[in-house]
Protein backbone atom coordinates (compact mmCIF):
# COMPACT_ATOMS: atom_id res chain seq x y z
CA UNK A 1 0.00 0.00 0.00
CA UNK A 2 1.67 3.00 -1.22
CA UNK A 3 0.56 6.49 0.70
CA UNK A 4 1.12 9.75 -1.48
CA UNK A 5 2.14 11.64 1.53
CA UNK A 6 5.04 9.11 2.30
CA UNK A 7 6.21 9.60 -1.64
CA UNK A 8 6.55 12.94 -0.98
CA UNK A 9 8.19 13.40 1.70
CA UNK A 10 10.84 10.64 0.69
CA UNK A 11 11.08 12.51 -2.86
CA UNK A 12 12.18 15.29 -0.69
CA UNK A 13 14.72 13.83 1.21
CA UNK A 14 16.33 12.47 -2.29
CA UNK A 15 16.52 15.63 -3.54
CA UNK A 16 18.03 17.03 -0.11
CA UNK A 17 20.73 13.73 0.29
CA UNK A 18 21.83 14.34 -3.69
CA UNK A 19 22.30 18.20 -3.16
CA UNK A 20 23.92 17.76 0.17
CA UNK A 21 26.51 14.86 -0.86
CA UNK A 22 27.49 16.69 -4.47
CA UNK A 23 28.02 20.24 -2.40
CA UNK A 24 30.45 17.94 0.59
CA UNK A 25 32.04 15.68 -1.79
CA UNK A 26 32.55 17.68 -4.48
CA UNK A 27 33.04 21.63 -3.39
CA UNK A 28 33.04 21.61 0.37
CA UNK A 29 36.45 22.88 0.82
CA UNK A 30 36.93 24.00 -2.91
CA UNK A 31 38.94 27.54 -1.95
CA UNK A 32 39.86 26.76 1.44
CA UNK A 33 43.60 25.69 2.50
CA UNK A 34 44.78 22.01 2.87
CA UNK A 35 44.56 22.53 6.73
CA UNK A 36 40.83 23.89 7.24
CA UNK A 37 38.95 21.63 9.01
CA UNK A 38 35.12 21.74 6.88
CA UNK A 39 32.63 20.30 9.06
CA UNK A 40 28.78 19.36 8.16
CA UNK A 41 27.66 22.70 8.78
CA UNK A 42 29.96 24.65 6.80
CA UNK A 43 27.30 26.06 4.60
CA UNK A 44 24.80 27.83 6.17
CA UNK A 45 22.01 26.90 3.25
CA UNK A 46 22.21 23.60 2.95
CA UNK A 47 19.99 21.01 4.09
CA UNK A 48 22.48 19.19 5.97
CA UNK A 49 21.01 17.04 8.63
CA UNK A 50 17.80 16.60 7.20
CA UNK A 51 17.49 13.81 4.88
CA UNK A 52 18.61 10.97 7.05
CA UNK A 53 16.44 11.59 9.91
CA UNK A 54 13.51 12.04 7.69
CA UNK A 55 14.28 9.03 5.45
CA UNK A 56 15.05 6.72 8.35
CA UNK A 57 11.52 7.88 10.00
CA UNK A 58 9.57 6.60 6.94
CA UNK A 59 11.45 3.40 6.83
CA UNK A 60 9.85 2.67 9.82
CA UNK A 61 6.27 3.82 8.83
CA UNK A 62 6.81 2.54 5.22
CA UNK A 63 7.71 -1.13 7.15
CA UNK A 64 4.25 -0.80 9.62
CA UNK A 65 2.29 -0.47 6.72
CA UNK A 66 4.07 -3.33 4.59
CA UNK A 67 3.22 -5.31 7.66
CA UNK A 68 -0.33 -4.24 8.10
CA UNK A 69 -1.34 -5.12 4.40
CA UNK A 70 0.95 -8.76 4.94
CA UNK A 71 -1.41 -9.60 8.05
CA UNK A 72 -4.29 -8.57 5.97
CA UNK A 73 -3.77 -10.78 3.57
CA UNK A 74 -3.59 -13.83 6.09
CA UNK A 75 0.36 -14.02 5.57
CA UNK A 76 1.63 -16.29 8.02
CA UNK A 77 3.64 -14.62 10.91
CA UNK A 78 6.77 -16.67 10.29
CA UNK A 79 7.01 -15.77 6.26
CA UNK A 80 6.46 -12.49 7.51
CA UNK A 81 9.68 -12.71 9.69
CA UNK A 82 11.81 -14.96 7.19
CA UNK A 83 11.19 -12.02 4.44
CA UNK A 84 11.79 -9.05 7.06
CA UNK A 85 14.80 -10.69 8.52
CA UNK A 86 16.50 -11.52 4.60
CA UNK A 87 15.60 -7.84 3.64
CA UNK A 88 17.24 -6.56 6.47
CA UNK A 89 20.45 -8.86 5.56
CA UNK A 90 20.49 -7.72 1.94
CA UNK A 91 20.44 -4.38 2.81
CA UNK A 92 23.11 -4.92 5.47
CA UNK A 93 24.92 -7.05 2.77
CA UNK A 94 24.55 -4.01 0.10
CA UNK A 95 26.09 -1.94 2.42
CA UNK A 96 29.10 -3.06 3.09
CA UNK A 97 29.73 -3.45 -1.16
CA UNK A 98 28.95 -0.38 -1.31
CA UNK A 99 31.33 1.15 1.41
CA UNK A 100 33.75 -1.18 -0.82
CA UNK A 101 33.10 -0.65 -4.33
CA UNK A 102 31.77 2.85 -4.36
CA UNK A 103 33.65 4.52 -1.52
CA UNK A 104 37.11 2.88 -0.91
CA UNK A 105 38.27 -0.44 0.86
CA UNK A 106 39.23 0.96 4.21
CA UNK A 107 35.80 2.39 4.42
CA UNK A 108 34.16 -1.00 4.92
CA UNK A 109 33.39 -0.57 8.28
CA UNK A 110 31.99 3.01 8.17
CA UNK A 111 28.14 1.78 8.91
CA UNK A 112 26.55 3.73 6.27
CA UNK A 113 22.42 4.59 5.92
CA UNK A 114 22.04 0.74 4.44
CA UNK A 115 23.68 -1.18 7.02
CA UNK A 116 21.60 0.73 9.27
CA UNK A 117 18.56 0.73 7.69
CA UNK A 118 19.21 -3.40 7.27
CA UNK A 119 19.44 -3.77 11.01
CA UNK A 120 17.07 -1.47 11.66
CA UNK A 121 14.49 -3.81 9.78
CA UNK A 122 15.77 -6.99 11.48
CA UNK A 123 14.86 -5.10 14.96
CA UNK A 124 11.47 -3.80 14.36
CA UNK A 125 10.86 -7.73 13.15
CA UNK A 126 11.40 -8.37 16.94
CA UNK A 127 10.12 -4.95 18.13
CA UNK A 128 6.70 -5.77 16.59
CA UNK A 129 6.01 -9.12 19.08
CA UNK A 130 6.62 -7.00 22.30
CA UNK A 131 3.66 -5.39 23.91
CA UNK A 132 2.57 -1.91 22.83
CA UNK A 133 3.96 -0.49 25.90
CA UNK A 134 7.74 -1.97 25.32
CA UNK A 135 8.26 0.64 22.54
CA UNK A 136 8.05 3.78 23.55
CA UNK A 137 9.86 2.90 26.75
CA UNK A 138 12.59 1.48 24.10
CA UNK A 139 12.87 4.90 22.64
CA UNK A 140 13.29 6.79 25.48
CA UNK A 141 16.16 4.31 27.22
CA UNK A 142 17.79 5.20 23.86
CA UNK A 143 17.39 8.83 23.71
CA UNK A 144 18.76 9.31 27.53
CA UNK A 145 21.79 6.41 27.08
CA UNK A 146 23.21 7.68 23.82
CA UNK A 147 24.94 10.89 25.32
CA UNK A 148 26.59 8.87 27.81
CA UNK A 149 27.21 6.20 25.52
CA UNK A 150 29.19 8.47 23.33
CA UNK A 151 31.03 10.41 26.37
CA UNK A 152 31.94 6.77 27.87
CA UNK A 153 33.11 5.55 23.53
CA UNK A 154 35.45 8.91 23.88
CA UNK A 155 33.21 9.85 20.08
CA UNK A 156 35.31 13.12 18.74
CA UNK A 157 38.36 11.03 19.07
CA UNK A 158 37.53 9.35 15.91
CA UNK A 159 36.32 12.45 13.88
CA UNK A 160 39.28 14.54 14.26
CA UNK A 161 39.19 15.63 10.82
CA UNK A 162 35.20 16.13 11.16
CA UNK A 163 34.55 12.71 9.46
CA UNK A 164 34.56 9.17 10.71
CA UNK A 165 37.84 8.04 10.84
CA UNK A 166 38.90 4.07 13.06
CA UNK A 167 41.20 1.55 12.98
CA UNK A 168 40.70 -1.83 11.74
CA UNK A 169 39.89 -3.68 15.16
CA UNK A 170 37.28 -5.60 16.93
CA UNK A 171 36.59 -2.86 19.49
CA UNK A 172 36.47 0.07 16.60
CA UNK A 173 34.62 -2.08 14.67
CA UNK A 174 31.66 -2.97 17.58
CA UNK A 175 31.91 0.74 18.72
CA UNK A 176 31.35 2.18 15.59
CA UNK A 177 27.74 0.19 14.98
CA UNK A 178 26.71 0.57 18.10
CA UNK A 179 28.08 4.43 19.05
CA UNK A 180 30.66 6.31 17.05
CA UNK A 181 30.08 5.45 13.32
CA UNK A 182 28.04 7.55 10.66
CA UNK A 183 24.67 5.81 11.92
CA UNK A 184 25.29 4.38 15.02
CA UNK A 185 21.80 1.92 16.37
CA UNK A 186 22.36 4.94 19.33
CA UNK A 187 21.09 7.00 18.58
CA UNK A 188 19.68 6.77 15.39
CA UNK A 189 17.34 3.83 16.11
CA UNK A 190 14.95 6.41 17.46
CA UNK A 191 13.87 7.50 14.25
CA UNK A 192 12.71 4.28 12.52
CA UNK A 193 10.98 2.61 15.67
CA UNK A 194 9.30 6.09 16.22
CA UNK A 195 7.65 5.67 12.48
CA UNK A 196 6.68 2.29 13.02
CA UNK A 197 5.21 3.57 16.93
CA UNK A 198 3.84 6.31 15.43
CA UNK A 199 2.15 5.44 11.91
CA UNK A 200 -0.80 3.58 13.08
CA UNK A 201 -1.96 7.02 15.02
CA UNK A 202 -1.19 8.79 11.75
CA UNK A 203 -2.24 6.58 9.29
CA UNK A 204 -5.75 6.02 11.43
CA UNK A 205 -8.59 4.37 9.64
CA UNK A 206 -12.59 3.97 10.96
CA UNK A 207 -13.33 0.78 11.12
CA UNK A 208 -16.62 1.69 8.69
CA UNK A 209 -16.98 3.69 5.92
CA UNK A 210 -20.18 5.40 7.93
CA UNK A 211 -17.88 5.70 11.51
CA UNK A 212 -16.04 8.84 12.10
CA UNK A 213 -12.14 8.72 11.98
CA UNK A 214 -9.88 8.63 15.22
CA UNK A 215 -9.63 12.05 17.24
CA UNK A 216 -5.81 11.62 17.55
CA UNK A 217 -4.56 14.56 15.76
CA UNK A 218 -4.48 16.96 18.62
CA UNK A 219 -2.78 14.26 20.32
CA UNK A 220 0.05 14.33 18.25
CA UNK A 221 -0.07 18.12 17.36
CA UNK A 222 0.67 18.29 21.27
CA UNK A 223 3.63 15.49 20.47
CA UNK A 224 5.05 17.78 17.87
CA UNK A 225 4.84 20.72 20.45
CA UNK A 226 6.50 18.62 23.07
CA UNK A 227 9.07 17.35 21.04
CA UNK A 228 9.89 20.75 19.48
CA UNK A 229 10.30 22.41 23.04
CA UNK A 230 12.15 19.96 24.68
CA UNK A 231 14.51 20.67 21.86
CA UNK A 232 14.64 24.13 22.62
CA UNK A 233 14.81 23.88 25.89
CA UNK A 234 18.19 22.08 25.66
CA UNK A 235 19.45 24.27 23.26
CA UNK A 236 18.49 26.90 25.29
CA UNK A 237 20.05 25.29 28.75
CA UNK A 238 23.33 23.73 27.45
CA UNK A 239 24.29 24.52 24.66
CA UNK A 240 27.87 23.66 24.78
CA UNK A 241 27.30 20.23 25.35
CA UNK A 242 27.79 18.27 21.89
CA UNK A 243 25.73 15.04 22.74
CA UNK A 244 23.06 16.68 24.35
CA UNK A 245 22.54 20.73 23.75
CA UNK A 246 23.75 21.68 20.27
CA UNK A 247 21.95 20.66 17.56
CA UNK A 248 24.67 18.54 15.66
CA UNK A 249 24.05 15.51 13.56
CA UNK A 250 27.69 13.70 14.01
CA UNK A 251 27.08 13.18 16.65
CA UNK A 252 23.28 13.06 16.64
CA UNK A 253 22.35 15.19 19.89
CA UNK A 254 19.91 14.69 21.94
CA UNK A 255 18.22 17.88 20.81
CA UNK A 256 18.85 17.41 17.36
CA UNK A 257 17.02 13.85 17.31
CA UNK A 258 14.03 15.71 18.95
CA UNK A 259 13.64 18.72 17.04
CA UNK A 260 13.87 16.74 13.78
CA UNK A 261 11.59 14.08 15.19
CA UNK A 262 8.96 16.87 15.42
CA UNK A 263 9.69 18.07 11.86
CA UNK A 264 9.22 13.97 10.47
CA UNK A 265 6.30 13.67 12.40
CA UNK A 266 4.48 17.59 11.38
CA UNK A 267 5.58 16.76 8.08
CA UNK A 268 3.56 13.33 7.58
CA UNK A 269 1.07 14.59 9.83
CA UNK A 270 -0.02 17.92 7.31
CA UNK A 271 0.97 15.99 3.99
CA UNK A 272 -1.12 12.91 5.28
CA UNK A 273 -4.29 15.12 5.82
CA UNK A 274 -4.02 17.16 2.61
CA UNK A 275 -3.24 14.34 0.34
CA UNK A 276 -4.07 11.23 1.57
CA UNK A 277 -7.11 11.49 3.72
CA UNK A 278 -9.40 13.22 1.08
CA UNK A 279 -8.74 10.64 -1.52
CA UNK A 280 -10.31 7.87 0.95
CA UNK A 281 -13.34 10.26 1.65
CA UNK A 282 -13.92 10.26 -1.90
CA UNK A 283 -13.46 6.61 -1.84
CA UNK A 284 -15.81 6.32 0.58
CA UNK A 285 -18.58 8.30 -0.72
CA UNK A 286 -18.62 6.69 -4.13
CA UNK A 287 -18.48 2.86 -2.60
CA UNK A 288 -21.73 3.96 -0.52
CA UNK A 289 -23.70 6.60 -2.27
CA UNK A 290 -25.44 6.45 -5.99
CA UNK A 291 -22.72 7.93 -8.17
CA UNK A 292 -25.12 10.93 -9.03
CA UNK A 293 -25.73 11.53 -5.25
CA UNK A 294 -21.86 11.39 -4.55
CA UNK A 295 -20.89 13.95 -7.50
CA UNK A 296 -23.85 16.37 -6.53
CA UNK A 297 -23.89 16.02 -2.50
CA UNK A 298 -26.59 14.28 0.45
CA UNK A 299 -29.13 16.51 1.89
CA UNK A 300 -29.99 13.43 3.93
CA UNK A 301 -26.52 13.14 5.48
CA UNK A 302 -24.31 17.01 5.77
CA UNK A 303 -22.61 15.77 8.04
CA UNK A 304 -20.67 13.60 5.36
CA UNK A 305 -19.76 16.78 3.58
CA UNK A 306 -17.64 20.01 4.53
CA UNK A 307 -16.83 23.33 3.07
CA UNK A 308 -13.97 23.87 0.86
CA UNK A 309 -11.56 26.55 2.43
CA UNK A 310 -10.22 28.82 0.86
CA UNK A 311 -6.82 28.11 0.65
CA UNK A 312 -7.82 24.86 -1.04
CA UNK A 313 -10.01 26.75 -3.51
CA UNK A 314 -6.79 28.51 -4.20
CA UNK A 315 -4.98 25.43 -4.64
CA UNK A 316 -7.62 24.13 -6.94
CA UNK A 317 -7.43 26.87 -9.12
CA UNK A 318 -3.58 26.60 -10.04
CA UNK A 319 -3.75 22.77 -9.99
CA UNK A 320 -6.75 23.36 -12.82
CA UNK A 321 -4.50 25.90 -14.56
CA UNK A 322 -0.98 23.11 -14.43
CA UNK A 323 -3.82 20.44 -15.67
CA UNK A 324 -4.47 22.94 -18.51
CA UNK A 325 -0.93 23.52 -19.12
CA UNK A 326 0.36 19.64 -19.10
CA UNK A 327 -2.64 19.05 -22.01
CA UNK A 328 -1.08 22.13 -23.75
CA UNK A 329 2.34 20.70 -23.86
CA UNK A 330 0.84 17.42 -24.57
CA UNK A 331 -0.97 18.44 -27.42
CA UNK A 332 2.22 20.13 -28.98
CA UNK A 333 5.01 17.61 -28.11
CA UNK A 334 2.84 14.18 -28.19
CA UNK A 335 3.43 13.45 -24.71
CA UNK A 336 1.25 10.87 -22.88
CA UNK A 337 -0.54 10.88 -19.61
CA UNK A 338 1.31 9.07 -16.37
CA UNK A 339 -0.27 5.14 -15.85
CA UNK A 340 -0.75 4.88 -12.61
CA UNK A 341 -3.81 7.13 -11.49
CA UNK A 342 -6.01 5.79 -8.20
CA UNK A 343 -8.69 3.97 -9.18
CA UNK A 344 -10.27 5.94 -6.28
CA UNK A 345 -9.64 9.32 -7.94
CA UNK A 346 -9.69 8.40 -11.84
CA UNK A 347 -13.02 9.52 -13.45
CA UNK A 348 -15.03 7.47 -15.42
CA UNK A 349 -14.63 8.07 -18.72
CA UNK A 350 -16.74 6.02 -20.55
CA UNK A 351 -20.09 6.98 -22.44
CA UNK A 352 -22.84 5.83 -21.08
CA UNK A 353 -24.98 3.54 -23.69
CA UNK A 354 -28.11 4.47 -25.32
CA UNK A 355 -31.14 3.33 -23.79
CA UNK A 356 -33.81 1.12 -26.09
CA UNK A 357 -35.76 2.85 -28.39
CA UNK A 358 -33.06 5.27 -29.95
CA UNK A 359 -33.17 7.39 -26.84
CA UNK A 360 -29.37 9.49 -26.59
CA UNK A 361 -29.26 7.57 -22.44
CA UNK A 362 -29.38 11.77 -20.91
CA UNK A 363 -31.10 12.30 -17.86
CA UNK A 364 -33.31 15.69 -18.04
CA UNK A 365 -30.75 17.25 -16.16
CA UNK A 366 -27.50 16.47 -17.86
CA UNK A 367 -25.78 18.50 -20.21
CA UNK A 368 -24.22 17.03 -23.82
CA UNK A 369 -20.73 15.41 -23.88
CA UNK A 370 -21.14 14.33 -19.70
CA UNK A 371 -20.97 11.18 -18.33
CA UNK A 372 -23.87 9.62 -17.06
CA UNK A 373 -22.12 9.69 -13.76
CA UNK A 374 -21.17 13.60 -13.13
CA UNK A 375 -24.87 14.54 -14.68
CA UNK A 376 -25.45 18.01 -13.37
CA UNK A 377 -28.67 18.62 -11.35
CA UNK A 378 -31.78 20.62 -12.36
CA UNK A 379 -31.59 24.34 -12.08
CA UNK A 380 -34.03 24.34 -9.29
CA UNK A 381 -32.99 21.49 -6.94
CA UNK A 382 -29.35 23.28 -5.64
CA UNK A 383 -27.20 20.70 -4.61
CA UNK A 384 -25.07 21.25 -1.64
CA UNK A 385 -22.49 23.60 -2.67
CA UNK A 386 -18.80 22.97 -1.86
CA UNK A 387 -18.94 19.24 -0.83
CA UNK A 388 -16.70 16.05 -1.14
CA UNK A 389 -16.71 16.35 -4.83
CA UNK A 390 -15.29 19.33 -4.85
CA UNK A 391 -12.54 18.30 -2.66
CA UNK A 392 -12.04 14.83 -4.41
CA UNK A 393 -11.29 16.59 -7.68
CA UNK A 394 -8.86 19.06 -5.97
CA UNK A 395 -7.24 15.60 -4.67
CA UNK A 396 -7.71 14.12 -7.81
CA UNK A 397 -5.90 16.84 -9.79
CA UNK A 398 -2.78 16.31 -7.54
CA UNK A 399 -2.76 12.71 -7.46
CA UNK A 400 -3.16 12.36 -11.49
CA UNK A 401 -0.52 15.32 -11.77
CA UNK A 402 2.86 15.19 -12.99
CA UNK A 403 4.52 16.25 -9.95
CA UNK A 404 2.86 13.40 -8.14
CA UNK A 405 3.44 10.58 -10.38
CA UNK A 406 7.85 12.23 -10.41
CA UNK A 407 7.62 11.66 -6.38
CA UNK A 408 5.94 7.68 -6.99
CA UNK A 409 8.32 7.25 -9.38
CA UNK A 410 11.42 8.76 -7.02
CA UNK A 411 9.78 6.75 -3.56
CA UNK A 412 10.05 3.42 -5.44
CA UNK A 413 13.26 3.60 -6.65
CA UNK A 414 14.78 5.47 -4.22
CA UNK A 415 17.36 2.62 -2.88
CA UNK A 416 18.67 2.27 -6.45
CA UNK A 417 18.90 6.59 -6.82
CA UNK A 418 21.13 6.53 -3.15
CA UNK A 419 23.09 4.46 -4.74
CA UNK A 420 23.59 5.65 -7.96
CA UNK A 421 23.64 8.92 -7.27
CA UNK A 422 26.73 8.29 -5.29
CA UNK A 423 28.23 6.08 -8.30
CA UNK A 424 27.91 9.23 -10.46
CA UNK A 425 29.88 11.68 -8.27
CA UNK A 426 32.30 9.35 -6.26
CA UNK A 427 33.57 7.29 -9.09
CA UNK A 428 34.42 10.56 -11.36
CA UNK A 429 36.37 12.22 -8.79
CA UNK A 430 38.25 8.65 -7.83
CA UNK A 431 39.34 7.79 -11.50
CA UNK A 432 40.04 11.45 -12.06
CA UNK A 433 42.58 11.48 -8.91
CA UNK A 434 44.06 8.23 -9.99
CA UNK A 435 44.95 9.80 -13.60
CA UNK A 436 46.18 12.89 -12.25
CA UNK A 437 47.94 12.20 -9.44
CA UNK A 438 47.55 8.57 -8.33
CA UNK A 439 45.79 8.86 -5.22
CA UNK A 440 41.99 8.68 -5.66
CA UNK A 441 41.05 10.92 -2.88
CA UNK A 442 43.32 14.09 -4.04
CA UNK A 443 40.23 15.54 -5.28
CA UNK A 444 38.07 14.87 -2.51
CA UNK A 445 35.80 18.35 -1.73
CA UNK A 446 38.18 20.42 -3.38
CA UNK A 447 36.97 19.46 -7.62
CA UNK A 448 34.44 21.73 -8.33
CA UNK A 449 32.90 25.22 -7.42
CA UNK A 450 30.12 25.28 -5.26
CA UNK A 451 27.29 26.36 -8.20
CA UNK A 452 28.56 23.89 -10.13
CA UNK A 453 27.66 21.50 -7.47
CA UNK A 454 24.43 22.16 -6.95
CA UNK A 455 23.59 22.48 -10.71
CA UNK A 456 25.56 18.68 -11.09
CA UNK A 457 22.72 17.92 -8.28
CA UNK A 458 19.98 19.33 -9.79
CA UNK A 459 20.31 17.87 -13.08
CA UNK A 460 20.88 14.46 -11.57
CA UNK A 461 17.01 14.41 -10.00
CA UNK A 462 15.58 15.92 -13.13
CA UNK A 463 17.28 13.05 -15.75
CA UNK A 464 16.75 10.49 -12.97
CA UNK A 465 12.76 10.44 -13.30
CA UNK A 466 12.51 9.64 -17.31
CA UNK A 467 15.53 7.44 -16.25
CA UNK A 468 13.26 5.18 -14.17
CA UNK A 469 10.09 5.58 -16.14
CA UNK A 470 12.23 4.19 -19.01
CA UNK A 471 13.11 1.32 -16.79
CA UNK A 472 9.88 -0.06 -15.65
CA UNK A 473 8.10 0.52 -18.67
CA UNK A 474 10.84 -1.74 -20.20
CA UNK A 475 10.99 -4.02 -17.13
CA UNK A 476 14.45 -3.84 -16.55
CA UNK A 477 16.02 -5.14 -12.97
CA UNK A 478 16.69 -2.81 -9.96
CA UNK A 479 18.15 -2.85 -7.04
CA UNK A 480 14.52 -2.90 -5.21
CA UNK A 481 13.22 -5.70 -7.78
CA UNK A 482 16.34 -7.57 -6.90
CA UNK A 483 15.63 -7.25 -3.24
CA UNK A 484 11.83 -8.26 -3.45
CA UNK A 485 12.83 -11.48 -5.70
CA UNK A 486 15.28 -12.79 -2.83
CA UNK A 487 13.17 -11.80 0.07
Amino acid sequence: MRLLSVDILRTAAIFMMVLVHFVENLSSGYGLSANTVVGPYHRWWLPTGLAAPLFTFLSGVSYRTWLTVQQQRGLADQTIAKQTIRRGLFLIGLGFAFNVFVWLPEDTFNWDILTFIGSALILLDLIRRMPAEVPPVLLLLVALLSPALQMLADYPAYWVNAYYDYDVSLSDVVLGYLVVGYFPLFPWLVFPVAGFVLAPAVLAEPAAADQPRPSVSRWLLLLVGLLAAGSAVLQLAVPDVAGLGRWTMFPASTSYLLGMLAVALASLLVLHRLVDRPAQQLADCRNSLPPQVAATGNPEKPQRFRLLPPWKKAMQAILFGTKFAQGCLRSRFGLSRPSAIPAAVARPLRKPPAQAGGSSGRSPGSRPGLPRTFSMPEPKQSAVPNTIAMEGFFQGQLAASWPAHCCRVMSRHSLSLYLLHHVVHIWPLWIYGLATSGAPTVYWRTLLPVPVAVTLAVIFCLASVPLFLQIDRRGWPTVESLMRWLA
